[in-house]
């Protein structure tokens, strides 16, 4: 099976579970797959222990700890496997509004490990998936294929279980204040009871032995273990495709497995005591101390110029002048900092028809055009107002929600401004009524460049040269370097959160660290997280060719080719009317195209008949019966002319 990592559920089926062995377990009491052998547990030991977490981010799962400390992933933060699950979030939840401790007590009882032999079959409708984004891939169409692989992702989980401890567990699970511990029992402040298979759990007379004597026909998984998803790809499971193919398949797989990990990374300080506390944070990133300065936000623009030849104007919806200035700069004191550069592109039908003697041929062929943009950020040059800017109130795109409102959409009083393909910035400038749903913003930064509130400002310089020399440091150097040697981060007491990922590269964005602890637990942000590109389901291949009678009522398709590359004319499909022959002609037409042909052929042969008389240079004529007196001629002259003696009598 499949298995969301994050939320610690199972996903979409992976491989064929094919019965035809009728294989057994050692003792014969489970039938097995044909992949899967059985691993019995010769002892018949019954575990009971007890733990404490002091802290929720180090609780782990009651029956998926395995998959979720040895996630396969080499990414920072995978730590955050299995935190979106019920458990967790329940465990959260209760510690942070109690301010207390959480116990867990169990009994764990395990019969069988199960595990899956390597290069099992495929499933199929997983097989198809890999096999189509594969193809997107061949095609170079890359975003259709980063478009499916996180479709992938969201559909059949990030990982596949390998491996499967079945067994039973049953669990006493309850939460104590913190400053009372010791004296727990007196001061619960939540607890239950769970079972995880085996017999039903019965308060009354209930026994440890009892349960284990009729645990044997109620198992199930009570730790599993697996790897990435993209360990299912190689030569043995798809070697209908070659090595290049899969190559590039498992990397467009893992990236889309590593963004879902990206996405639902909240940073921000999770020590409950700490003023700067998040309730929403799941990774610490040393925020928990007061920021030392509040910065000012200057607004966003982002230009944009288009080539090709298109009627449309693809730079209507890219194109974001700063309301600041109402043009493509910042105010006075500030300074514009690039955030992103890309492009869109986009086609249009056109159509081209010719006449070939009785019918009109005609096409439909696309046109390509492309609009390049680029994004910025102003950021204040020193100190200024505090009112010279604008207020932060989030951001949104397409497919990712605002973390202040829950919705894609800005807070009341504030204004969305375009940036990139599908980011809204919300700002405003009412600093009366818009102040509530504001949160302190610290900039932006990104692949192509850093964040300069990163950078330390330069000491006072000092008259004494050689004072001046001792007095350089590291900001100057820095405020001196490319917008990309600029440090990529956030400054003291302010959190970095992932805003989007376009064409590779990561947008970031800096708040206060507990600028979104009122809203609740993070959400999970599920793929995909692109839009559906606009050339997703173009037969690139194909190229088809129509024949379209006079009237314009009949389309006859008369080739079909298969190319390697884009055709540069990709011409539109069309039905014809029932009553068909082989060649995809009706019969009325066969009847019309036989008829005009035979008389075609008959009036060449008269003109030919008629060409050949007149091309005969002279022609004899006999002289009339009984007419002595008229004599023969031989007349010359132009070709196809003859002269008649006329008679004199």
């Amino acid at each position: 099976m499949g298995w969301d990592n994050l939320e610690n559920k199972d996903a979409g089926l992976l491989v064929v579970y094919n019965y035809s062995q009728c294989k057994t377990s050692d003792d014969g009491r489970y039938l097995l797959p044909d992949s899967v052998v059985t691993v019995p547990i010769k002892s018949s030991q019954l575990e009971t222990y007890a733990e404490i977490f002091e802290h929720w981010s180090n609780y782990t799962s009651t029956t998926s700890s395995s998959i979720n400390v040895g996630a396969g992933l080499q990414l920072t933060h995978f730590g955050i496997s299995g935190k979106f699950s019920h458990e967790s979030e329940h465990v959260k939840s209760q510690q942070v509004g109690d301010r207390s401790v959480t116990t867990r007590v169990q009994a764990r009882y395990v019969r069988y490990t199960a595990k899956l032999q390597p290069d099992t079959p495929l499933s199929p409708a997983f097989k198809n998936r890999l096999n189509s984004i594969a193809t997107n891939i061949q095609l170079n169409k890359t975003a259709m294929a980063t478009y499916e692989s996180q479709l992938l992702v969201r559909d059949f989980g990030t990982h596949v279980i390998t491996s499967i401890d079945a067994g039973s567990i049953i669990e006493y699970h309850h939460v104590t204040t913190k400053e009372q511990i010791n004296q727990y029992l007196g001061n619960r402040t939540h607890s239950k009871i769970l079972s995880y298979g085996g017999p039903v759990y019965k308060p009354t007379n209930f026994s440890l032995d009892q349960w284990a004597e009729e645990i044997g026909n109620e198992l199930i998984a009570v730790d599993r273990a697996g790897d990435p998803i993209y360990y299912l790809i190689s030569p043995h499971t798809l070697p209908e495709l070659s090595p290049s193919i899969l190559y590039d398949l498992t990397e467009s797989i893992k990236a889309a497995v590593e963004e879902y990990y990206k996405f639902n990374v909240y940073k921000g300080c999770t020590k409950p005591d700490s003023p700067n506390f998040s309730f929403t944070a799941n990774v610490d990133d040393g925020s928990c101390e007061s920021p030392f300065s509040n910065y000012t936000f200057g607004g966003v623009y982002q230009t944009c110029s288009q080539s090709g030849s298109l009627n449309q104007n693809l730079c209507n919806a890219l194109v974001q002048k700063n309301p600041l200035t109402g043009d493509f700069s910042c105010p006075e004191d500030y300074e514009a900092v690039l955030v992103d550069r890309g492009s869109r592109s986009a086609r249009e039908s056109r159509r081209s028809c010719h006449r070939s003697w009785f019918h009109k041929r005609c096409s439909n062929y696309f046109v390509w055009g492309s609009a390049n943009y680029a994004s910025y950020w102003c950021v204040a040059r020193g100190s200024v107002h505090q009112q010279s800017g604008f207020q932060f109130g989030g951001l949104y795109t397409d497919t990712v929600p605002n973390l202040l409102t829950g919705s894609k959409s800005c807070p009341l009083f504030y204004y969305p401004l375009k940036m990139g393909l599908s980011m809204k910035i919300c700002v405003s400038d009412d600093f009366e009524l818009g102040f509530r749903y504001s949160v302190p913003f610290a900039g932006f930064y990104s692949c192509l460049s850093g964040n300069p509130l990163m950078i330390e400002k330069e000491p006072t310089q000092s008259h004494d040269p050689k004072m001046a020399r001792l007095t350089h440091s590291l900001g100057s150097y820095l405020q001196s370097a490319a917008p990309n040697n600029w440090p990529k981060g956030c400054p003291n007491g302010y959190s970095s959160h992932l805003a989007t990922v376009e064409h590779s590269c990561e947008i970031n964005y800096c708040v206060k660290s507990h600028a979104f602890s009122g809203h609740g637990l993070p959400p999970l942000r599920r793929p995909p997280f692109i839009e559906l590109p606009s050339d997703a389901y173009i037969d690139m291949g194909t190229v088809y060719n129509f024949e379209i009678s006079q009237d314009d009522d009949t389309w006859t398709e008369i080739t079909g080719s298969k190319t390697d590359k884009m055709p540069e004319k990709s011409e539109s499909k069309s039905g014809t009317d029932d009553g068909k022959n082989e060649s995809g002609l009706t019969t009325g037409l066969v009847v019309a195209i036989s008829f005009c042909v035979a008389l075609g052929v008959l009036m060449v042969i008269m003109v030919m008949m008629r060409r050949r008389k007149k091309l005969n240079l002279y022609r004899r004529m006999d002289v009339l019966p009984g007419n002595t007196n008229q004599a023969r001629h031989d007349d010359y002259g132009t070709a196809g002319e003859t002269s008649v003696p006329m008679n004199t009598d």
